[in-house]
């Protein structure tokens, strides 16, 4: 396929985009394009939601049950969620392993602000000390959004995968490249994304 019809399936999907149902309190876009007999659906999903944001329209429910393929950014179910494989890529690359410390890099407003965070959230100076920034910055965003009652079991990507069950899956990225992507970011990205986590 050249850039050119690349691109002209890309926009056609983006000129599409229609508001699913009116009376949901939260925007649900949903895009749509065909080639000959295909047809695919592109939805932006949402990694961690609350409960009462279901049920999802009946059309994405349909499409859920009947599509024949499922793509998704990362395959996020548990079995492969929590692999030996994962863990092992998350202390290869969220860790520091060159004898540097998160508080090499931390002015001593950030180092406060985390300090203040870390008692919040039942945690130490000590327990994060080999973090990488960008590491750091996630969990507690995750922490922030699981107290606020956002939580990953919500998330609409579960939601669709179980209605999928025994269909074919596959992944765009997967959970490798977005850690060896996340690692890849500078010290000073990395600090930024921290600063806004705060």
């Amino acid at each position: 396929m050249t850039k050119k019809r690349i691109f002209s399936t890309v926009f056609l999907a983006l000129i599409l985009a229609v508001h699913i149902d009116a009376d949901t309190p939260e925007l649900l876009y949903m895009w749509y394009t065909s080639y000959g007999d295909a047809e695919m659906y592109i939805l932006g999903s949402i990694h961690v939601l609350t409960e009462d944001f279901y049920p999802l329209p009946d059309v994405i429910e349909d499409l859920s049950y009947r599509a024949d393929l499922l793509v998704l950014e990362a395959d996020i179910r548990e079995e492969t969620a929590m692999s030996e494989e994962i863990v092992r890529l998350t202390f290869l690359h969220g860790f520091y392993r060159d004898g540097s410390r998160l508080e090499d890099y931390l002015s001593d407003d950030m180092h406060a602000a985390l300090e203040i965070n870390l008692i919040k959230n039942n945690f130490s100076m000590t327990q994060v000390a080999l973090m990488k920034p960008w590491l750091l910055a996630f969990t507690l965003q995750i922490l922030e959004m699981d107290a606020s009652g956002y939580k990953a079991e919500y998330g609409m990507e579960l939601f669709l995968t179980e209605r999928h069950d025994g269909g074919e899956l596959i992944e765009l990225e997967g959970a490798e490249y977005q850690l060896k992507l996340m690692s890849g970011l500078t010290e000073n990205e990395q600090m930024e994304l921290l600063k806004s986590a705060l």
